[in-house]
């Protein structure tokens, strides 16, 4: 498989849905096909190997406790160092350098996804856009969207749980229109 996209007579190309799978969730008969696959399509062990570096991150990322975490990424790096390979080497190398910012998000809970959202919505406003060549206008029309989307998910939140709607109301808000002398309609 290496090198080119597999096809449906690759066993391990139609099986691809098993190595996306966690293999805790796996039935006995998908972890049966799973591991015939390997044998006959994997005979250099790197789709093996790839895999347990993939399961060994994702049981990392599922951990809270600094312990846990300080345990999980030790035998993430030994899996990636054991597959010897430069995809494997490559993110561990990423996830070493990210680690302060892994620890913080797994142990305390923390996200950007807000300022993510907000960073898919002046995107998405741009390219609709076309273009704008008045800075200004762009600036109201992002300023507008985010207003907008914040507006459509007012419903959502307030339908969430409490604890969940405390921790979402917890978070800096929104600058308004009206508070930005630029966008008043005065």
């Amino acid at each position: 498989m290496h090198g080119r996209r597999g096809t449906a007579t690759d066993k391990v190309w139609a099986s691809r849905q098993l190595l996306l799978t966690g293999y805790e969730h796996l039935t006995v008969k998908q972890k049966a096909r799973f591991n015939a696959a390997l044998a006959a399509e994997d005979p250099t062990n790197e789709i093996a190997a790839a895999h347990a570096v993939k399961e060994r991150l994702r049981l990392l990322l599922a951990e809270h406790q600094p312990h846990q975490i300080r345990r999980r990424l030790y035998d993430f790096y030994d899996a990636a160092a054991r597959a010897d390979m430069e995809e494997t080497s490559r993110l561990a190398t990423t996830i070493d350098t990210w680690r302060p910012a892994v620890l913080v998000a797994l142990t305390e809970d923390v996200t950007n996804a807000r300022t993510e959202g907000f960073n898919r919505i002046i995107k998405q406003t741009k390219r609709v856009g076309c273009g704008f060549t008045n800075m200004d206008n762009y600036r109201r029309r992002i300023m507008v969207h985010i207003a907008l989307e914040g507006r459509d998910q007012q419903h959502e939140i307030s339908t969430r749980p409490a604890q969940m709607r405390r921790a979402h109301d917890a978070r800096p808000r929104l600058i308004t229109l009206a508070h930005d002398p630029a966008l008043r309609a005065d």
